[in-house]
């Protein structure tokens, strides 16, 4: 739900931008005040502003990408984030979130090269191995997906998604212990995860 609108808020935020016109953050602040009302369509338009007076002024692209989530407007969100991985090619962040886009689309290869590119800036994102090891499950490369599981797990060993994975793999390979192992950790970690692998290695 959004906030309760305020006139005299969005005055106040067309007026800074009439005195500024020039500025971009002007209008990227009107366009988080339409956002936080869900008057979405508003606050797309107020940020494309922001970008006609600076094609890189990244927050802009950040906020479009998360409406553009929202709305499950995928291709606009990859382009919003190809933008960010433009403007900070040496940012972690970027190439992670085109990563997950790309992963969306289908284009596993694609979110794999993404997600090994935010690893080379940090090394140390979990996240980034989880994802490629499911995008390696999406192709079939059953060997790199474990793989990739057990990367997540080494710097984030408490990481319940990786080794939730981790049973289902173990799971379908027919190693029954070790997707049971995977299940007492979980225990640990998250009761209702656990729950949900131990009906599945009993169902």
């Amino acid at each position: 739900m959004g906030l309760k609108q305020s006139p005299e808020a969005i005055k106040a935020f067309k007026e800074a931008i009439r005195t500024s016109p020039d500025k971009p953050r002007a209008h990227y602040y009107l366009g988080k005040y339409y956002q936080s009302l869900g008057r979405y369509k508003e606050a797309i338009e107020s940020y494309q502003a922001a970008l006609r007076i600076n094609r890189d002024f990244s927050p802009a692209y950040i906020s479009l990408a998360e409406i553009y989530n929202g709305q499950k407007r995928i291709n606009d969100e990859k382009e919003a984030i190809e933008q960010l991985v433009r403007i900070h090619p040496d940012y972690a962040a970027s190439h992670y979130n085109i990563g997950i886009t790309y992963g969306k689309l289908g284009r596993y290869r694609d979110a794999i090269n993404a997600f090994k590119r935010a690893l080379e800036i940090n090394p140390e994102i979990p996240g980034a191995h989880y994802h490629i090891g499911i995008m390696y499950g999406n192709l079939g490369n059953l060997k790199e997906e474990v793989v990739a599981y057990k990367q997540a797990i080494r710097i984030a060993p408490h990481f319940v998604p990786a080794h939730f994975n981790m049973g289902i793999f173990y799971l379908n390979a027919g190693q029954k212990d070790a997707a049971l192992e995977e299940y007492k950790i979980l225990k640990k970690l998250d009761k209702k995860t656990a729950d949900k692998l131990f009906d599945l290695i009993y169902k």
